[in-house]
């Protein structure tokens, strides 16, 4: 038993636990400092997971409001308990949200990456058919409309690989799924927009890689390798800024004068 260090109330029209530390208590034990940080991590995360509240919010709210009362206020407050108990109540809301979470984010990445691939797939079969027409000569339109294909590609390759990087979800990640806060739409265009990068790369032939029948060279000529090139670019997406970033040092360094 321990001396709690902290007043509490609860603010439910505004979503948050006002603590407030006693100042007769100095200075404010770690554990309870700890456990009230734990809390309001916990508060933020169920104001992420349910902006519009709801009983299941209201229920949550209340198990973390009654656990900071057991831990941190009165003459007989019991930290270490508490904490335990804010752990079991982490877990229990993580295998009741995390399945309804990720099948959201995933759901709607998905709807993001089927409008993006299909413009692309339609503009790529455009592009194609001018090619095919002999409309704008000046133009390459047939490797725009590579680039297109792998763009759409990368879609796809985002999307799967948005399912194998959140395998296993963490109790912060209900709160916001992606680390790096962009949004779905966002990731999406930012990935596209890497993934015609690689493309020039392979076009220029700054870079040109061979594995079993299929050379990267094809890129500007094979819908299947531009494609392929685009889903492991999707998939990569988490990689592949430092790759490109290595690149483009190692084309700057070639190109600086020599003393």
């Amino acid at each position: 038993m321990a001396q709690g260090a902290f007043t509490i109330e609860s603010d439910t029209k505004n979503g948050t636990i006002n603590f407030q530390v006693k100042p007769e208590v100095d200075p404010t034990p770690e554990d309870q400092a700890t456990l009230m940080i734990d809390i309001e991590r916990v508060v933020a995360t169920l104001n992420r997971l349910f902006p519009t509240g709801g009983t299941r919010y209201e229920r949550y709210f209340e198990d973390a409001f009654s656990l900071a009362s057991a831990g941190l206020v009165g003459p007989n407050a019991q930290p270490v308990t508490a904490a335990r108990a804010l752990q079991n109540l982490k877990d229990e809301i993580l295998i009741n949200e995390a399945g309804i979470v990720k099948n959201k984010h995933l759901l709607e990445l998905g709807c993001w990456a089927l409008y993006f691939a299909l413009g692309a797939v339609i503009l790529g079969l455009a592009f194609h058919g001018m090619a095919e027409r002999g409309w704008l000569p000046a133009i390459n339109t047939r490797l725009l409309g590579q680039f297109c294909y792998a763009f759409a590609g990368a879609m796809a390759g985002t999307w799967v690989s948005f399912g194998y990087r959140k395998a296993q979800f963490t109790f912060e990640d209900l709160g916001r799924p992606e680390a790096d806060y962009l949004w779905s739409s966002v990731r999406l265009i930012y990935t596209g927009i890497q993934t015609i990068i690689i493309g020039l790369l392979l076009v220029l032939e700054i870079v040109n890689i061979s594995f079993g029948k299929i050379s990267t060279a094809q890129f500007a000529s094979t819908v299947e390798v531009a494609v392929f090139i685009g889903l492991l670019c999707g998939f990569s997406e988490q990689t592949l800024p430092s790759a490109i970033a290595k690149q483009a040092s190692a084309i700057f360094q070639k190109m600086a004068p020599k003393v």
